[in-house]
């Protein structure tokens, strides 16, 4: 299972496609943290904008927004039996950030 999630994620050349992927899956789980994951992507986006137009924040925040998106997908190609203990990493992850 986790091959098909490796290339649907290769086959999406960007976030935006790959996200509508996920819009249309059923399981409840991806669902779940879907959305914490559609956030995330918006306060790295800000956080990008604000580095360009000279509105700067801590380098060490961006780099720390870019592992949420690293934890997401990695969840994606675990092996079912250990995606609970992934899933319970990302929510962590994520509230520690908010």
């Amino acid at each position: 299972m986790e091959n098909k999630y490796l290339k649907l994620r290769l086959k999406y050349l960007n976030d935006y496609d790959f996200i509508n992927y996920l819009k249309s899956l059923k399981t409840k789980t991806i669902k779940s943290i879907y959305k914490d994951y559609l956030l995330e992507i918006e306060r790295l986006e800000d956080i990008y904008l604000n580095k360009r137009e000279g509105r700067s924040k801590d380098y060490k925040e961006y780099k720390d927004e870019k592992r949420f998106i690293v934890y997401f997908n990695s969840y994606l190609l675990t092996p079912k039996s250990t995606q609970t203990n992934t899933v319970k990493s990302v929510r962590k992850f994520s509230n520690i950030q908010r």
